[in-house]
């Protein structure tokens, strides 16, 4: 049986390592757990973006060096790269105003 993850998250984190063992990865930045419930039970739906890059893994941290935007980013067995303003709701990756200015 797989699991689904709940992160909370202050920085980039590498989720290579979690990613086989879980149907799912829920990332939240502080909010009250009543909020998670909410959208595990159909109540709201997600459309939220990430703040920042999520790398591919710790040698991809140590090798680059302190620059936005430049680094080799986490991309999942679905082909989901895990990049500044990438984000997605239960049906698609989210492509709205928020990222407009990304094209």
């Amino acid at each position: 049986m797989r699991f689904l993850a709940s992160l909370m998250m202050k920085n980039p984190t590498i989720v290579k390592g979690l990613e086989p063992f879980v149907q799912g990865i829920i990332v939240d930045f502080g909010v009250q757990i009543q909020a998670i419930l909410s959208v595990l039970s159909g109540e709201y739906t997600l459309s939220e973006l990430l703040p920042f890059q999520m790398p591919a893994d710790m040698e991809k941290v140590e090798q680059e060096e302190d620059m936005p935007l430049d680094m080799l980013c986490y991309k999942d067995k679905l082909d989901h790269v895990y990049d500044f303003d990438y984000g997605m709701d239960f049906e698609k990756r989210i492509e709205d105003e928020r990222v407009k200015y990304l094209k």
